[in-house]
């Protein structure tokens, strides 16, 4: 199954809630992982982010 849009899923309101979640999600850590490349941190949050959105999103 997959909707014409994210918004054209009719009465699937918890798989928009779903979906939305993990847009939140990957935004957070985007962010989150931006601020630590602009402290010049080392490579080892860009390993913590993979492993915090995996679950997340799933083994690709």
């Amino acid at each position: 199954l997959v909707p014409h849009s994210l918004f054209d899923l009719g009465g699937e309101s918890y798989e928009h809630h779903m979906t939305a979640m993990k847009m939140l999600w990957l935004l957070v850590s985007i962010l989150v992982l931006h601020q630590a490349v602009a402290m010049e941190r080392t490579k080892e949050p860009v390993k913590i982010m993979s492993e915090l959105i995996r679950p997340v999103f799933g083994d690709k």
